[in-house]
């Protein structure tokens, strides 16, 4: 075989070598962004029920203070819930809505950046779901003896449902202050608590896309 020929057989066989590897290296990223994708399905389910569960509790709470006008306090107690009824709809929009913008077609830092924006709402969404769970239990007292009892729980213990909120705000802002001073602090009280917000699903898909990272590198 002449010299040239030989050249040519190896230039031909490193092309095909060439093209076999990225024909792996495509099929290996879509495979790994795939388990990406279905890593984040609990985060999606999630975010669908906040929303069917959000808008159920709209209807509640709106038929509740419309049919009770005439009582300020539970016509309050109604509002402030389907207030909270909307904040859940819309958590739950957003992080469907964050989820389904991952394009798992771009560079992987970008949706590394991504993945860590949504843990980033994840973890504050929690607190406010968190907050407003402690700090509307003396207005769901006052809707649910009301709803079933027919009783005016404001007109006769104020004073309770007024203690109840305080200690609800402390319950409700305590968590919250304590995860803000502690990562100031960055201590291991921090590290504790970032990793108790921390979601798995989230971190498992940030370790898929870390793989296509890893295997691009090589």
């Amino acid at each position: 075989m002449e010299l040239d020929e030989l050249k040519a057989s190896w230039q031909s066989l490193d092309r095909r070598v060439g093209q076999l590897t990225e024909i792996n290296r495509r099929l290996l990223t879509e495979t790994l962004s795939r388990k990406a994708r279905w890593r984040l399905l609990p985060v999606m389910i999630g975010a669908v029920l906040n929303m069917l569960i959000g808008a159920w509790l709209v209807v509640i709470c709106a038929s509740l203070w419309s049919a009770h006008l005439d009582k300020p306090a539970v016509a309050i107690a109604g509002i402030a819930l389907q207030l909270a009824s909307v904040g859940l709809v819309v958590i739950g929009a957003v992080r469907l809505g964050m989820v389904l913008r991952i394009d798992y077609s771009k560079p992987v830092l970008v949706i590394q950046r991504s993945l860590a924006s949504l843990q980033k709402f994840e973890a504050a969404s929690f607190h406010a779901v968190w907050f407003a769970s402690w700090v509307l239990v003396p207005a769901a007292l006052v809707a649910i003896v009301m709803g079933f009892a027919g009783v005016d729980l404001w007109e006769r213990a104020s004073g309770y449902l007024v203690g109840n909120f305080l200690v609800c705000l402390a319950g409700g802002l305590t968590p919250p202050l304590l995860h803000a001073w502690a990562r100031r602090r960055n201590g291991r009280l921090a590290r504790w608590m970032d990793d108790f917000l921390l979601s798995h699903s989230i971190a498992r898909a940030r370790a898929s896309v870390a793989e296509i990272d890893e295997f691009s590198r090589t």
